[in-house]
């Protein structure tokens, strides 16, 4: 069911067709499969959560498969969240390149755009 590189230590960034067995030809694959990633860093900097927050690798896949994305965060520049929602598209072809993101990025207010993230603290569990 996964591709030979899928890692699931971090299945928030894997995009859906590192899930699938049916080998495809795509188009600079590697670097449409950053950009899905990509997609799913500028929302956790808007929203200051972590992609899929609570589920386990599992379903995140069977989420991520079916076209199931994170909500778009309320109150952010419409701009900005078509431009993350983009980077999620399910067909690798239709997101944008990184260029296209940086254009993008540079053209937008990004003042409003990334939360204060609570502050953490390491436990030493030494």
């Amino acid at each position: 069911m996964l591709g030979s590189s899928a890692v699931l230590t971090m299945p928030q960034y894997i995009p859906p067709e590192r899930y699938s067995t049916r080998p495809t030809r795509r188009l600079n694959h590697h670097q449409r499969e950053d950009i899905y990633a990509l997609g799913f860093i500028l929302w956790e900097l808007s929203s200051g959560r972590v992609p899929w927050e609570n589920h386990d690798s599992m379903t995140i896949m069977r989420k991520v498969c079916d076209g199931g994305r994170e909500d778009a965060v309320a109150g952010m520049p419409v701009e900005y969240v078509k431009l993350y929602q983009k980077c999620w598209a399910q067909d690798p072809n239709e997101r944008p390149s990184a260029s296209e993101v940086l254009e993008s990025l540079i053209s937008m207010p990004l003042e409003s755009v990334v939360v204060k993230f609570r502050p953490f603290r390491i436990v030493n569990s030494c």
